[in-house]
């Protein structure tokens, strides 16, 4: 099933191109990388996947409500708090009862269970990381958005993530990353676009 698809999508900013993709389909079970150098508008497209920036021109038609979409940012923003009332946050927001042992699985499952009762303020860098995928998957979302995710990670905290994505078989899973990925199931490069438009 398509989750995403994209036509002759453009974003500009001022008069400056910053995105453009003339074709892409995604579908439930697919892990795709958009690959590129900086500024060509990895972000941007997952932005505008996610429903937080608006398209110039073009088509984008998501197979999902808005509520089945996550974004995961490169730096994650966090409320104030633990790291449980964190992850937890969204289950609650979505009416989900076992919104606890959810967080405390998910957790477990990215080796960051005993981080649950820490403050968010003090967690290093790869534990934030950590905390902001499994605030994600907790949510099992149809579509999920990770906007340059591995970079903090330790090679367990890489392993554990990528297993927890293989087995998202009903998501459709866009990443943005500098380099291809191996474990993608397609890899994607955006070319620079940084330009006037005609």
């Amino acid at each position: 099933m398509t989750r995403i698809q994209v036509r002759d999508l453009e974003v500009e900013r001022g008069r400056r191109l910053v995105c453009r993709v003339p074709k892409l389909d995604v579908t439930a079970g697919e892990v795709l990388t958009i690959h590129g150098p900086n500024g060509c508008g990895k972000t941007t497209l997952l932005r505008v996947l996610g429903g937080l920036e608006e398209a110039t021109r073009g088509e984008v038609r998501l197979g999902v409500p808005g509520r089945e979409r996550v974004f995961v940012h490169q730096e994650p923003v966090f409320f104030r708090g633990t790291v449980m009332s964190n992850v937890r946050y969204g289950l609650v927001a979505h009416g989900i009862s076992d919104a606890r042992s959810r967080s405390l699985e998910t957790l477990g499952r990215l080796d960051a269970a005993h981080l649950a009762e820490r403050d968010v303020r003090h967690l290093s860098a790869g534990e934030r990381q950590r905390v902001a995928l499994a605030r994600a998957l907790a949510l099992r979302p149809k579509i999920l958005l990770l906007d340059e995710p591995f970079d903090e990670l330790d090679p367990e905290g890489l392993r554990r993530t990528k297993d927890l994505l293989s087995e998202l078989r009903e998501s459709a899973i866009v990443i943005a990353s500098p380099h291809p990925l191996p474990f993608s199931s397609r890899n994607v490069a955006l070319e620079g676009v940084s330009q006037a438009p005609e």
